[in-house]
């Protein structure tokens, strides 16, 4: 199991999901959050500038089903790294959670993605899968329904 002294709680009334993150990777790099709201979307980032060892983001969109996430999504990214960029959509789960899971990638870029329902909500995990630190930040989510 993974030493996590030291690692923050993110944690937002109106945001359902709560993961633990490091303050700071084991190169010693400082970890960034940022959230953003864009119209109903709420979006928390995590990085690590330099190294790569972190690269998370967790989307809540309202009102969203995740086969219509998918759809809006893969548009978006087929016009941004072509058609062939975006696999398709398969079922899957978080730790027993009903999920689905896609991937892209294009430019250098390599991304896996999660999505599943809370409530009439769909949320959004997209990492990079060569960072491992984010596999064991992704291990901390709990839902709160």
């Amino acid at each position: 199991m993974p030493d996590r002294r030291g690692w923050l709680e993110f944690s937002r009334p109106t945001f359902k999901l709560r993961f633990l993150y490091p303050a700071v990777t084991p190169q010693g790099q400082p970890v960034e959050i940022t959230e953003e709201k864009h119209e109903d979307a709420h979006r928390v980032h995590l990085t690590a500038r330099r190294g790569g060892e972190i690269y998370l983001e967790f989307f809540r969109f309202p009102y969203l089903q995740p086969p219509e996430e998918y759809a809006r999504h893969r548009e978006y990214l087929a016009g941004r790294f072509g058609p062939e960029a975006v696999s398709e959509l398969t079922k899957t789960n978080l730790r027993g959670w009903p999920a689905w899971s896609y991937a892209f990638r294009g430019n250098g870029i390599e991304r896996a993605v999660l999505a599943f329902q809370i409530g009439e909500d769909t949320y959004r995990i997209i990492s990079d899968p060569r960072a491992r630190l984010n596999d064991e930040i992704i291990a901390t989510v709990s839902i709160e329904e």
